[in-house]
């Protein structure tokens, strides 16, 4: 299981003239594949501050079986497609207001462990159905800790409902 983020590490401008993102500010960005069992980053890939998280994705070593942790930032349903089409596995907060059809929506007791629905979905939007033709799982859930409620997307149809919200 990994987790991909990125961190902005800010730089002087007057050194690092070569870095200028902003009128003002000079600075590179670090993305970090983050093995979550051995608490060890895996794989750093540098670029320009102004890179989109997203642009990233592409230069993952995904392997066939591994699971992929990402934030609401790297949501683009073309490349999380690409990890479905290898055979990885991907949970994604959902981003924006998404066009779907409920394929089946599984039964629930979301007072035993913060889970609201768990449903199999396919997208209907007509860009969207292109990017990502395949099921996806939609899963709501709600952390009580934190008072609000959260959606994920994920490729994997099999493991438990919970284990994807946490």
């Amino acid at each position: 299981v990994y987790a991909f983020d990125s961190t902005t590490i800010d730089l002087c401008l007057n050194v690092f003239w070569w870095a200028k993102f902003r009128k003002t500010k000079a600075g590179i960005k670090m993305h970090t594949l983050y093995e979550i069992e051995t608490d060890i980053p895996t794989f750093i890939h540098i670029t320009e501050a102004k890179v989109h998280d997203q642009r990233a994705m592409d230069v993952i070593p995904y392997e066939q079986g591994a699971y992929y942790v990402f934030d609401r930032g790297y949501f683009d349903l073309k490349r999380l497609y690409n990890i479905n089409e290898i055979s990885a596995y991907f949970v994604i907060r959902q981003r924006g207001n998404l066009q779907y059809e409920v394929i089946n929506d599984k039964e629930t007791n979301h007072n035993e462990n913060g889970v609201l629905s768990d449903q199999i979905i396919k997208l209907t939007g007509y860009q969207t159905s292109k990017k990502y033709p395949d099921a996806l799982r939609r899963i709501t859930y709600y952390s009580t800790d934190k008072n609000k409620t959260f959606v994920y997307l994920s490729n994997n149809m099999e493991i438990p409902a919970i284990q994807i919200a946490l």
